[in-house]
């Protein structure tokens, strides 16, 4: 399991990115296919396992887009730690 942060970067449809994971041991965001909505909350520690399959995802927001690694969950826990 890997230590993770909940970002919200706001709603797609007004210039957001969605939900996206900052990876605490790799330093990097990575963006779910499917954040359960119990843990969309914007601060949220939690621990994580990810399936990666090398697809990237490029994030319209202005006046830079950001290409993310899309990431399937395979599991999803509230970091206690």
């Amino acid at each position: 399991m890997i230590k993770a942060t909940v970002i919200d970067t706001g709603d797609i449809a007004t210039g957001g990115c969605g939900y996206l994971l900052r990876l605490e041991d790799e330093n990097r965001d990575v963006r779910p296919v499917y954040l359960p909505s119990a843990f969309q909350y914007n601060g949220y520690k939690v621990k994580v396992k990810i399936n990666t399959n090398g697809e990237q995802q490029v994030c319209l927001t202005y006046p830079i887009n950001k290409v993310y690694e899309v990431v399937e969950i395979a599991d999803i826990r509230r970091n206690l730690d």
